[in-house]
């Protein structure tokens, strides 16, 4: 399986699992120890931070009124 193959399937996200795990970090392009901290920055910089929206909770009170 090439390269571009493997990217087109990790963005469906389909049988991840089957793969090597050293084609899996190769394109991602990390190791089992993670990213170094340049990367890690280079990567936020294109991506963006891995945040996740905060709900505003609703009070008990308007719930059960």
């Amino acid at each position: 399986m090439t390269n571009e193959e493997m990217n087109q399937t990790l963005n469906t996200k389909e049988y991840i699992y089957k793969f090597p795990i050293d084609k899996i970090y190769e394109v991602l392009k990390s190791t089992p120890d993670g990213l170094t901290q340049q990367q890690a920055e280079e990567k936020q910089k294109i991506q963006g931070k891995n945040l996740i929206d905060e709900k505003k909770k609703e009070s008990v009170l308007i719930i059960f009124s």
